[in-house]
């Protein structure tokens, strides 16, 4: 699915991995037929590097679609109460991963708490990719959110850490806001 390609630092933490994603096709993790890539970078804060994606062409695009076809063939011989079954599995994992983080303190390098883990950003892959902290209190400005990619978050002593986040470091990252849903009329 991913391999793992160094980068320089981005944002707080130290140097990092960066996953190269590649395309999942008829039950394989497979390279683009271009064999070219791309970066995709936090909107948040572009020095962040999410990950590196397959540049597909219309060949990958036509082996997916045919190998959709294939699994439908057998997929829709499953009983519905049994897909029910699975597709439910599959969103009750993904919120299991997302207990792990949630609500957890977060510390600096220096033992101070900086904030919670309000909210985890859960990637294609079922990866958990950042963590929403809510930093506000120790900045002193009421509600403050960042999100922080997982990669920069070290785990020690069951205590979650994000090394060099000082006041001004965190004063520096954009504040994270969710997107706005839109609520205009579709006509």
């Amino acid at each position: 699915m991913a391999t793992d390609t160094l980068t320089s630092p981005a944002m707080l933490g130290t140097s990092a991995t960066t996953k190269v994603y590649k395309n999942f096709i008829d039950g394989e993790w497979v390279e683009s037929s271009t064999g070219d890539t791309f970066e995709n970078r936090n909107p948040a804060d572009s020095r962040d590097v999410v990950g590196i994606f397959q540049k597909s062409a219309k060949a990958d695009v036509d082996a997916a679609v045919e190998a959709a076809r294939n699994a439908f063939a057998k997929w829709r011989l499953v009983p519905a109460p049994r897909r029910a079954e699975i597709v439910f599995r599959a969103a009750e994992m993904l919120l299991e991963r997302k207990e792990e983080y949630f609500w957890k303190v977060v510390y600096n390098d220096n033992n101070q708490k900086i904030g919670t883990v309000d909210d985890l950003i859960i990637a294609p892959d079922r990866s958990v990719s950042f963590a929403v902290i809510g930093v506000g209190g120790f900045l002193g400005v009421g509600k403050h959110d960042v999100a922080i990619p997982m990669k920069n978050l070290k785990e020690e002593q069951n205590k979650l850490i994000l090394p060099g986040a000082t006041k001004e470091a965190l004063k520096a990252l954009p504040e994270f806001q969710y997107a706005k849903a839109d609520n205009r009329k579709k006509g």
